[in-house]
């Protein structure tokens, strides 16, 4: 999000508060940013880890085989392999209804009959694929609303919202943003490159290169968490270590015990999101914890230590108490 401020140009007039609208091929997520005389500001964030525009993609998809379906008897969406096939022309299909009015969804082939071969072919428009797509919209500025008021903004308080991500380049999420906000947001850059062209910005400026688009000289910029981030416990909960809209950098620590007699490593799993049940979040990947002396149960304390840098990027620290041996793994969040 600070990069995307960045490379539109946000030099506040000369206080604003922005909102940068970042959806995703696999993600969404809203963040509130201030500007104030040289600072830029994270004041939280809102997401979710499991929306992005493949669900887009899935609903078109879903859309088209159910109107097959009904036509031919054919069900393809318990066919893997076809129903892929199907995914990806709803795809194209949806990168096309950016640019023109309808189209046609076509596979051809999609499966066999005593009669010979069948393709799928169905009518796209584009109000249609608004339509089957607005209830996945609306989860966007439910959570959008909701980074909002965990920043203490509103719709009326945000002078401007930036579009950033491929998704974003549907006309329906494009005029559900205008409708939430009552204004048009910001679209004149490449969605899938403002990250980039921000991030270049910014490493030229700290590198000491003469810019003169987009950023401010001395620059402070002040990020926050994304997401939660925590470690998978016993009974499928999730304990959070670094919550959202944490200022960075951040670090926390908790104590672990061995839970077992002669135990020798113990695996964490490392998640992501907010919900405190661990399937509804984002496994991000496991950290073992190997060489620990083998004693009796809950003599070795192994204390676990999440550090999350400016950029976001997370180092988990693993202390044997014990022997003082450390264990350090890194991970790149969303």
């Amino acid at each position: 999000p600070v990069a995307a401020a960045l490379a539109y140009g946000r030099r506040g007039a000369p206080d604003e508060d922005i909102g940068v609208y970042d959806f995703g091929g696999w993600t969404f997520v809203f963040t509130a940013l201030s500007i104030r005389k040289g600072t830029l500001r994270v004041l939280g964030a809102a997401g979710d880890a499991w929306l992005g525009g493949d669900d887009l993609d899935q609903a078109l998809a879903k859309s088209a085989t159910d109107e097959f379906w009904k036509e031919t008897g054919i069900n393809v969406r318990n066919r893997a392999a076809e129903w892929q096939r199907v995914v990806q022309a709803a795809e194209e299909a949806k990168c096309y209804l950016s640019m023109v009015n309808e189209i046609d969804l076509y596979v051809p082939d999609i499966a066999h009959t005593s009669e010979g071969p069948v393709e799928l072919s169905v009518e796209i428009t584009r109000k249609r694929f608004g339509e089957v797509t607005a209830d996945l919209v609306a989860t966007t500025l439910s959570v959008a609303e909701r980074g909002l008021g965990e920043s203490g903004l509103s719709t009326s308080t945000v002078g401007e919202v930036l579009l950033v991500g491929g998704s974003t380049r549907v006309p329906a999420v494009r005029e559900a943003v205008e409708n939430l906000f009552g204004r048009k947001p910001h679209a004149t850059l490449h969605p899938e490159q403002a990250v980039v062209i921000g991030t270049a910005l910014r490493a030229a400026e700290i590198e000491g290169r003469e810019v003169h688009e987009g950023t401010w000289p001395g620059l402070t910029v002040v990020h926050a968490a994304s997401h939660s981030v925590g470690l998978a416990m016993a009974g499928g909960a999730t304990e959070p270590l670094v919550l959202r809209s944490t200022p960075l950098p951040a670090v926390a620590r908790r104590t672990f015990s061995t839970f077992r007699d002669d135990q020798t490593e113990l695996v964490l799993q490392i998640v992501e999101g907010e919900s405190l049940s661990t399937e509804k979040n984002r496994t991000i990947g496991t950290f073992t914890i190997a060489g620990l002396p083998p004693r009796p149960a809950g003599e070795v304390d192994v204390e676990v230590i999440f550090e999350m840098n400016e950029s976001g990027a997370l180092s988990v620290v693993a202390l044997d108490l014990t022997t003082g041996r450390r264990t350090i793994t890194k991970f790149e969040l969303l």
